[in-house]
């Protein structure tokens, strides 16, 4: 069996809208307790929430930044603890750091993942000459190159 990249694309994609719906919904339950264990688990709950629906936002948008991803899952996380407080329920400040640390430990990620590629393609290459010999920023100078030569 063959799975093709759009299928796996429309997958995340619903998966997505179905995490992020229950997740939303899940903001405003009210099932903590005021234990201290409780308090601690409900942060690490938080952190693995946007951790997993930045994942999953990833593999939805492949043609979005990832710095642009990983912002929105933070700032929409930080709009529900908002609301969640507007609304009168109980909240802890230290999940907001944990709601953008989970959003934000899947982009540090991702970029780590780029440094291997670099790394694998020409491990002597110094680093000061990574961001001039960026393939997309040449591509993006020359096809401006190409179009400012045609006016």
């Amino acid at each position: 069996m063959r799975v093709e990249v759009g299928t796996i694309k429309l997958l995340s994609c619903s998966l997505l809208a179905g995490a992020a719906a229950l997740v939303g919904a899940g903001f405003f339950c009210e099932i903590r307790a005021h234990d201290p264990s409780a308090m601690a688990l409900a942060r690490i709950a938080h952190l693995c929430l946007t951790f997993c629906l930045t994942l999953l936002a990833f593999a939805a948008m492949p043609s979005t930044r990832r710095s642009d991803i990983a912002k929105g899952v933070a700032l929409l996380a930080i709009l529900l603890q908002l609301a969640r407080r507007m609304a009168g329920y109980d909240w802890d400040l230290l999940e907001v750091p944990c709601d953008v640390l989970g959003a934000y430990a899947v982009f540090v990620t991702s970029c780590i993942e780029t440094f291997r590629a670099l790394n694998r393609s020409d491990p002597h290459e110094p680093f000061s000459l990574v961001y001039p010999n960026d393939r997309r920023r040449r591509s993006r100078t020359l096809t401006q190159t190409a179009l400012n030569g045609r006016s």
